[in-house]
């Protein structure tokens, strides 16, 4: 990759207009063409209150109004010095938004489009690019709360914006980055071609891009295109200065519009009959082919141009079904790009003929101004990778240009193509679609090619999750109301057990016959599903894969199981499911786990029953584990009669109803009465295996939770025995071989490693029990676990919806894991099996870490949302929340000696509330984010800031002192014996007193992200003899005044008693130090990046690692 050098920017050619200069000479030629219609799709003409003032459903704008709405908003831009910065820019679907992007650009700005989700993707996009101003919509200001406050926003007041509800707001924190001269906008990728990235557009890449499609379209003033794409997504760039340059109109309608294919097809087709649209074929999908072939697509005042791009062009079969016959006027345009070359790269004209006689082939066609096409062939000389490549029409990735091969920018896109005979290129299929199944590549969208050709099916989508293969179908017949929504069926289910409509029963013997005479076994999928409202799309018009996948699970089709009317007939379905077994029944006294099921497969066979009903069953996980497959069912039954309604016999033979939780408690009190009736005793079968309770025998009761330890060396002890974690930690000196003679320096020795998937950077958390240690952690896959800290193995894993950053604690008396995730939820799991017992929603995501108030065991969390929640775990409810004036990352601290709780915010504020109430007590602002956990000492609370400065307040809020490092601070401190530890961006770790004075500080190798972590003071290593480490170590720093004394002199250890600090750098460094004078014990390298902070559990350390896996080192 080159850098991208500003000083040479790329140079617009004399004779190149610019964007906006385009659309200004358009509006010249013709002032009093309407150039934008906004509608909202409403047919009465009501205000339209989505938007936030008095416009009518409809609302036009001249090419003369557009330019002096656009002056009035660059005289707003230029009376506050924003010439030629970059800004953000979310606006949503309004009639102002081609003034707005003609303001900005005619005064030298460059624009950034940025969506409403994603904010923490979006947050690093905007400092990588250098973004410094915001324009929003004053209705999505509640969305970007916490990233605006992340970067110390303000908002700017400006009448003329606010006349039309646009917040202007200036990001202080935010730097400005030099940018090319000739820069127009800025575009996230959506992803589809490798990892999000943002990429820099300039005038002298877009403009011929836009010439040249023009032209080939063939757009003229008495044309009307649908802008059918939001901002984010660079073809709706094109479609407004293709539309705009040439005198058109643009058509906007709400993104909600499209979701009522009806009203959507009536609005743009009756009322404004478009000529032109551009979209992608997942979004024609949306409509009826029926609809298609008598409104856009039909005989009368059809479509001019219809433009497919961004995904693989339609198979000929499925459009004939979309076209009318009499259709002779509609042109088909395969339009083909990337991103990184700013949208469209070739277009090609499909010969209506071709569709007819059925010629499947498409070419990409011939490439737009300024671009070059070409192939590299792997081990075939007809097919490979499609490279697309430039001279002029530069665009910078990351501030960087691609790779340059004799003059030309060259972009891999990521996509297979195949040379045909006549030299053109086609498309093939996109290399991440090409997956690995059973041990052989399969191609998905060759599945689908299949699939869409049974007769009854309009549309499918095939899926790979979990190495089970998905086929989710669109039917020309929707299922009736008496049948289920989504149903599945997976190969070898009997013909009695199908239901629904007999068309759909018919299409699925026939998808069965037709893919077993067409595919291969490992191509075949696993489950059919039904969708009957049509495959969800994104905002950008593509398919939308995470919403399939949630569909499926809410749609109550899990793990290919449907619920049956009879609970013997459901349970035996669900067991072979989820044990996988190719039996034809299950035996009454067969068990769970004699059948081969482990706590995983128990807790997901459990999730999967509360979701068919809705409610917590919390006993069957016993029942299930514990006893027979009679019982489970017994119990089951027991269940389903009791939701019933009172009319219903004990014998109906009526659909079991969604809504239980009025008998809920009903069940439970028949479970307890049940158990303590010694029904639910265990019995001892032959063969099996041992049960979850034997397995988890350490976490049967409370009592048996000896200790808890979290990062920094924070240790709880909850039994009233003696401290076992410190009579371990005493003899460690033994256990290392540290005898009297044989003083060395401490190794380090991987115990074991767990991988996780994605990258750990919570932090563990280490739970003692009478028998066993466990250590809790999440990874960015989504997944939890318990491990054991001796083996490695793992007890349980829970996967969770989004990525876990957030590290757990624990509610000891119940026994209950809390633990926040990215999806904004707080998750509260059965310590004992990993089942969800209780989630909590926030409005933002949760990286926040909870703690826990030992005396009324009330968890306290905070979330991106500005809230901090008290939660009553046990009792599942939220006791109080508070607004804490901006994003909570760091972990709240407790007094519970003043009975305080301290929270500090992203906003740079700290706050006092009360423990009881929640009320705010007092505020400081340090006027910097605060990322760094809290830490208490005596009745001071300390906060590391990233401004570099270490801040200990009172308990009334006013400052005792500072200290000032040399770099941002995310190390959280800890206090430790009348000493604060933590670690700095300035890759040191740093020893202060209790009043402020520097002790001394050890030099990492690289930034310190990790919070030390120090044992407590029974928990250390006598070292007999000190001259035998007589080493001098070079990286420790110690004050030179006289008042600073210290055992250790001339950097040589003289500490009889050595207590150890452990931490690491982010490089990848685990590091062991003597906490009382900083010399280095030992150190170890791992293969990857470290942001978690390690904890130390007799002579174990475990941590997290950026390479997706859990270590556990062995103090030697």
């Amino acid at each position: 990759m080159y850098h991208l050098n500003l000083d040479g920017a790329t140079k617009i050619s004399k004779k190149m207009k610019l964007l906006h200069e385009l659309v200004f000479d358009s509006a010249s030629k013709h002032p009093h063409n309407y150039c934008v219609i906004f509608d909202d799709g409403d047919d009465g003409g009501f205000h339209n209150q989505t938007h936030g003032y008095n416009f009518n459903s409809e609302t036009k704008l001249s090419y003369k109004q557009l330019i002096e709405l656009a002056d009035k908003f660059k005289q707003v831009f230029q009376c506050l010095q924003m010439d030629k910065q970059l800004i953000a820019v979310c606006l949503g679907d309004c009639f102002y938004l081609p003034p707005v992007l003609l303001g900005l650009l005619s005064c030298g700005c460059v624009f950034h489009p940025i969506s409403l989700d994603a904010l923490n993707y979006t947050r690093q996009a905007l400092v990588s690019s250098g973004v410094t101003w915001m324009i929003i919509h004053d209705r999505f200001l509640k969305t970007f709360n916490s990233l605006i406050q992340s970067f110390n926003g303000r908002q700017v007041i400006s009448d003329t914006l606010q006349t039309f509800h646009l917040l202007l707001i200036q990001l202080e924190t935010s730097a400005s980055l030099s940018q090319p001269s000739d820069l127009a906008y800025c575009i996230t990728t959506s992803g589809t071609t490798g990892l999000p990235k943002v990429i820099k557009v300039s005038h002298s890449s877009i403009v011929p891009n836009i010439l040249h499609l023009r032209d080939i379209l063939k757009l003229s003033p008495e044309d009307k295109v649908l802008l059918t794409s939001p901002l984010t997504f660079d073809p709706s760039i094109v479609d407004i200065f293709c539309t705009l340059s040439c005198g058109a109109c643009l058509v906007i309608v709400p993104t909600e519009l499209k979701h009522n294919p009806d009203q959507f097809l009536k609005t743009i087709h009756h009322r404004h009959k478009i000529s032109v649209l551009q979209a992608t074929p997942s979004l024609m999908r949306t409509l009826s082919p029926s609809r298609l072939q008598t409104t856009l697509l039909g005989s009368e005042l059809p479509l001019r141009v219809l433009a497919l791009g961004g995904e693989k062009f339609p198979e000929f079969s499925e459009l004939m079904t979309w076209i009318s016959k009499d259709n002779k006027t509609t042109q088909l345009y395969n339009l083909y790009g990337v991103t990184e070359m700013s949208c469209w790269a070739t277009c090609h004209l499909v010969d209506i003929t071709d569709i007819l006689t059925n010629q499947d082939d498409v070419p990409l066609g011939t490439t737009l101004d300024k671009t070059v096409i070409k192939l590299k062939p792997h081990n075939s000389i007809n097919e490979g990778e499609i490279w697309l490549g430039t001279s002029e029409r530069l665009c910078y990735i990351n501030n960087e240009l691609p790779l340059m091969e004799a003059g030309t920018m060259w972009i891999n896109t990521g996509d297979w193509g195949r040379m045909t005979t006549t030299g053109t290129i086609v498309f093939s299929h996109r290399m991440d679609e090409q997956v690995k199944r059973m041990g052989k590549r399969m191609n998905l969208a060759a599945i689908e090619m299949v699939i869409r050709s049974v007769p009854g099916v309009v549309n499918c989508s095939v899926q790979l999750d979990d190495q089970q293969l998905l086929a989710f179908i669109v039917t020309d017949t929707p299922i009736p109301d008496h049948a289920e929504k989504v149903e599945c069926l997976t190969y070898g289910e009997s013909e009695s057990k199908k239901k629904g409509d007999v068309h759909w029963s018919e299409i699925k013997l026939n998808l069965m016959k037709t893919l077993e005479d067409a595919l291969p076994s490992h191509c075949k999928p696993d489950h059919f599903i039904h969708v009957s409202e049509g495959l969800p799309i994104t905002a950008n018009g593509k398919l939308d894969k995470r919403k399939l996948l949630k569909l499926a699970k809410k749609r109550k089709c899990l793990d290919g199981f449907c619920l049956q009317k009879n609970p013997l007939e459901s349970a035996q379905d669900l067991w072979l499911s989820v044990l996988s077994l190719k039996i034809d029944h299950i035996d009454p006294s067969d068990t769970f786990m004699s059948l081969g099921g482990d706590s995983l497969a128990a807790v997901r066979l459990i999730n999967i029953v509360e979701s068919l009903h809705g409610d917590q069953l919390s006993h069957m996980f016993d029942v299930l584990v514990n006893r027979d497959f009679k019982t489970f069912v017994d119990h089951w039954t027991k269940y389903v009669h009791l939701i019933r309604s009172p009319q219903e016999s004990v014998t109906s033979a009526g659909a079991v109803r969604d809504s239980g939780k009025d008998n809920l408690q009903d069940l439970n009190l028949y479970l307890e009465q049940e158990k303590s009736n010694g029904e639910l005793t265990k019995k001892k079968l032959k063969n099996s295996h041992p049960s979850i309770e034997d397995i988890f025998q350490p976490l049967k009761s409370t009592v048996s939770v000896r200790n808890v330890i979290s990062r920094g060396g924070n240790m709880h002890s909850i039994s009233k025995q003696a401290n076992v974690l410190a009579n371990v930690v005493n003899n460690v000196s033994s256990t290392l071989g540290l005898k009297s003679g044989s003083v060395r320096h401490l190794g380090l020795e991987i115990k074991w490693k767990y991988n996780t998937k994605k990258c750990v950077d919570a932090s563990p958390l280490i739970v003692e029990y009478k028998d066993r240690t466990l250590v809790f952690i999440g990874s960015h896959s989504g997944l939890f676990s318990a491990l054991d800290v001796d083996s490695g193995q793992e007890v349980w894993s829970k996967q969770l919806s989004d990525r876990l950053e957030s590290s757990a604690c624990i509610e000891p008396e119940a026994g209950l894991i809390v633990v926040g995730c990215y999806n904004g939820l707080i998750y509260v799991l059965d310590a004992r099996s990993g089942h969800t017992e209780w989630t909590f929603e926030t409005h933002d995501m949760v990286k926040c870490c909870p703690v826990i108030d030992t005396k009324t065991r009330h968890v306290l969390c905070g979330s991106h949302d500005g809230y901090i929640y008290c939660l009553h775990v046990q009792q599942k409810k939220c006791v109080w929340k508070q607004n804490c004036g901006g994003s909570i990352f760091s972990s709240p601290v407790i007094d519970n000696t003043q009975c305080l709780l301290f929270v500090a915010t992203l906003a740079g504020q700290v706050s006092a509330l009360s423990l009881e109430t929640g009320n705010v007590l007092w505020s400081v602002q340090l006027n910097k984010p605060v990322f760094s956990s809290l830490c208490t000492t005596g009745h001071h609370v300390l906060v590391g800031c990233v401004n570099g400065c270490v801040y200990c307040l009172n308990t009334h809020g006013e400052m005792v002192w500072s200290y000032k490092t040399d770099g941002p601070i995310f190390s959280t401190p800890v206090v430790c014996d009348s000493y604060i530890y933590l670690g700095c961006h300035d890759t040191y770790i740093y020893c202060l007193t209790d009043s402020g004075q520097l002790q001394w500080r050890f030099k990492t190798n690289s930034t310190v992200y990790a919070t030390v972590f120090i044992g407590c003071r029974d928990a250390t290593i006598t070292l007999p003899s000190v001259t035998n480490i007589n080493q001098e170590d070079s990286h420790i720093t110690r004050p030179q005044s006289p008042d600073a004394s210290h055992e250790c002199l001339d950097n040589v250890c003289s500490c009889q008693h050595i207590q150890i600090a452990v931490t690491a750098g982010s490089k990848g460094t685990l590091y062991v130090l003597c906490a009382e004078c900083g010399l280095e014990l030992g150190q170890t390298d791992l293969p990857g990046e470290i942001f978690s902070s390690p904890i130390q559990c007799g002579k174990q350390i475990v941590l997290g690692c950026r390479d997706n896996y859990v270590y556990c080192f062995t103090l030697t």
